[in-house]
């Protein structure tokens, strides 16, 4: 095996390695269907020990056949450390909120919207068929409720959700007619 072979399987190590963990991140902060925090935490593992053994297998092959200029592909692959590092920070800091798609799905608009318990939000309306995305930063253990009016000016208190703690990012829809929601509506 040449060194350009030897690099070449660095370089697609390397530039494979960075685009699923960029796809995951992104998935992640866009809010796409699926668990892309758990799939990272499970992507950290498998790169990781993948990478490890294309760099033991470079290193390997590369001495062994007393090659020379090899270490292209490595350094390829080093430099994913600095941005992996930067992924996990930014990783990290989304598992402090609590993304929450509010859904009007109900005929009528609703009015002064406040979320209140983990952090505090307010909305003024929401009209029938629209979603707002409200991410609520985690501090601590806490509960998320919320208070809003209907078309006839009656206020609604209701539970969002039961408990969140700091870490535990999720995210959820919630709908104003009750459909499908985890809680019940007063």
């Amino acid at each position: 095996m040449t060194a350009i072979a030897l690099n070449r399987i660095g370089y697609v190590a390397a530039i494979g390695t960075f685009l699923i963990a960029t796809i995951i991140l992104l998935g992640d902060f866009f809010g796409w269907k699926g668990d892309f925090a758990g799939a990272g935490f499970l992507f950290l593992a498998i790169a990781f020990i993948g990478n490890l053994a294309v760099l033991l297998t470079i290193v390997i092959i590369g001495e062994f056949k007393r090659r020379t200029g090899y270490l292209k592909g490595i350094y390829a692959m080093l430099l994913n450390l600095p941005v992996a590092i930067l992924y996990i920070i930014i990783g990290s800091y989304l598992q402090g909120f609590y993304r929450l798609e509010l859904n009007n799905d109900t005929d009528s608009t609703i009015s002064q919207i406040e979320l209140y318990g983990c952090s505090n939000h307010a909305l003024e309306t929401l009209h029938p068929g629209e979603q707002k995305v409200l991410w609520v930063e985690i501090n601590g253990d806490c509960s998320l409720s919320m208070t809003y009016h209907d078309s006839t000016n009656k206020k609604h208190k209701v539970a969002v959700s039961g408990y969140l703690t700091t870490g535990m990012g999720t995210r959820d829809t919630y709908r104003i007619s009750g459909k499908d929601n985890q809680f019940w509506q007063e």
